[in-house]
């Protein structure tokens, strides 16, 4: 039988706070076994598919580092 996880254990395997780990399952993002309205679970191979999928996407930059960067002009060593 597969193991499942709390959300906690779930949000400690991923690394990210119980919220995101709501946040994240309200949005679709996260498949749960729901035994009743307050109680749910978590596969682990479930968990696992994401973690990968978290890990093979490459992240996006901060907007505010682009622009940041965008904008900035090189000093030119001669002045």
């Amino acid at each position: 039988m597969e193991k499942l996880l709390t959300i906690r254990e779930l949000a400690e395997r991923l690394n990210i706070a119980e919220g995101t780990a709501y946040h994240w399952l309200s949005a679709g993002r996260l498949k749960c076994i729901r035994f009743s309205k307050r109680c749910i679970r978590f596969r682990e191979t479930d968990v696992q598919e994401l973690l990968d999928k978290l890990t093979d996407t490459p992240r996006m930059q901060n907007r505010s580092t682009n622009k940041a960067l965008g904008n900035a002009k090189i000093a030119d060593p001669k002045t």
